[in-house]
């Protein structure tokens, strides 16, 4: 494993959020499209051309309004925090690990930064690491979240893949989106961020640089996330040992909204006082309220990510009520999984 590599000083920034800027840039393109197309459209003078010219203005607005519409989704999207990292500079920086061939017995090294999170389940959106790319042609750098086994990574859960090109013979910031759209990550839970070359056969490699003040990553945006370890695997199945502590690494989530799918029982008394257990994710141990019908469900106890246990407020016989789970993730959908049931009355007796 080289510790050291000379790269130029330029640094390419790859934005947060490119997902959300790209359906923006979409969303002007079909609208400059729709502009152009009704231009055209005006400049027919056949009476049997102004049907279709209505048509064509039509759809070009219409096609936009749903490019519109997308774009306003993606944009008022929980946005994306940094959680976790030591990110910052490091151009002065010349100490760096290599990822991918180093040697002919060392020729798949990978390198792992592990962390672990507190109370708030989170999914994991992006991570952007500081690395230097010698060639471009045949290196492939890729990020993995893999499990924890016993302080080192276990399995693999998640990939995630480069936006844009790695620049040759350049440090530079590289972003990584994920693959899929949920890659949770929970509480009281250890995990490792690992960094591979699909080519490292090739033979090709990269180098993962420290952050110029060389600090150890740390909890951000308080997430209550810390750091467990820095490992290098020189060769597959090979074992795996520590390395520098501080190699530049930012990651983004956002917390994981809970979601409710059942309550048992699902109705009870209109006096409340029930004792009821709501089954849904990522519930939160020590920070998760309920509310039934709008009102606190109280004694709220989470004995697991996604069963707790509560009692029911009082509440009224006319409709079905909504079943409200809140975290700092934020409150799941509305629904109609409770129902409230008059006790009996009686009017007369005979004889």
């Amino acid at each position: 494993m080289r510790l050291s590599s000379i790269f130029p000083s330029g640094i390419k920034q790859l934005p947060i959020g490119t997902v959300a800027g790209g359906l923006v840039r979409a969303c002007m393109v079909v609208v400059a499209l729709a502009l152009a197309l009704q231009a055209l459209a005006a400049g027919w003078s056949k009476p049997r051309g102004r049907s279709l010219r209505s048509l064509v203005a039509t759809v070009a607005f219409a096609a936009a309004a749903v490019f519109l519409t997308v774009a306003t989704t993606a944009a008022n999207a929980a946005p994306s925090t940094y959680v976790y990292g030591n990110y910052g500079s490091f151009t002065s920086s010349n100490t760096s690990a290599t990822v991918g061939y180093v040697t002919g017995s060392e020729n798949n090294t990978l390198l792992a930064q592990g962390f672990s999170v507190g109370a708030t389940p989170w999914n994991i959106q992006q991570i952007d690491v500081g690395l230097g790319i010698s060639t471009s042609s045949t290196t492939a750098p890729r990020v993995y979240l893999y499990s924890n086994n016993a302080g080192v990574p276990g399995s693999q859960l998640c990939e995630f893949t480069v936006t844009g090109s790695p620049v040759s013979n350049a440090k530079q910031t590289l972003s990584f989106l994920g693959t899929t759209g949920i890659c949770a990550v929970q509480p009281s839970t250890s995990y490792w961020v690992v960094l591979k070359d699909a080519n490292a056969s090739s033979p090709s490699s990269f180098e993962w640089y420290i952050e110029d003040s060389n600090t150890t990553p740390v909890q951000q945006s308080a997430s209550v996330i810390t750091y467990l370890g820095t490992k290098v695997q020189s060769a597959s199945d090979g074992a795996w040992v520590n390395t520098l502590p501080s190699l530049s690494l930012r990651v983004n989530a956002v917390a994981l909204v809970p979601t409710v799918t059942a309550i048992n029982p699902a109705s009870g008394p209109t006096a409340g006082a029930t004792s009821v257990t709501i089954t849904g994710t990522n519930f939160v141990t020590g920070a998760t309220t309920a509310t039934i019908g709008g009102s606190a469900c109280t004694l709220p106890s989470v004995t697991s990510t996604t069963s707790m246990t509560c009692t029911t407020p009082s509440g009224t016989a006319d409709t079905a009520k909504s079943v409200l789970v809140t975290t700092a993730g934020g409150t799941n959908a509305p629904n109609t999984l409770y129902t409230y049931v008059a006790a009996p009355t009686v009017t007369a007796i005979s004889p």
